[in-house]
């Protein structure tokens, strides 16, 4: 990272506001992706009540 880091501060500021939208945009894209399709979750086991010994 601090190697990406350095060689950005040679960026011009157009160059540099390109790069850094880009980036934003692909952040956005992953977590509007992560909105509408979800990866499915594991099921869960129901929680048992260990005292009772059934369900909670």
């Amino acid at each position: 990272m601090l190697q990406a880091g350095e060689a950005r501060l040679a960026n011009d500021a157009r160059t540099e506001r390109r790069n850094a939208l880009q980036q934003v945009c692909e952040v956005m894209r992953g977590r509007l992706a992560q909105t509408v399709s979800p990866e499915p979750s594991p099921p869960s086991s129901p929680s048992v009540n260990t005292l009772a010994g059934t369900p909670s």
